[in-house]
């Protein structure tokens, strides 16, 4: 919790466009597995009026380190 390691932008992370069907989303949390995979937990609405409730993914991050998150997971089965 370091504020030196924190960083905002102008922009939103995750915006409601990010990833189709997902509407509204919310606060997250990233979580780390046993096997060194990060996942991101987050608020969202499946559809514009569907009722909120709970997702979760894998996280990815592209060379910088910038959270990449709209990457959903038919491209990471082809991995």
């Amino acid at each position: 919790m370091n504020p030196a390691n924190w960083r905002k932008n102008n922009y939103p992370l995750m915006p409601s466009a990010s990833v189709p069907g997902e509407y509204g989303t919310g606060h997250n949390f990233y979580l780390t597995d046993e096997n060194g995979l990060v996942w991101i937990f987050y608020h969202v609405r499946r559809g514009l009026r569907g009722p909120r409730s709970s997702a979760a993914r894998r996280a990815h991050f592209d060379i910088d380190g910038e959270s990449m998150l709209d990457v959903t997971e038919s491209p990471e089965l082809s991995e």
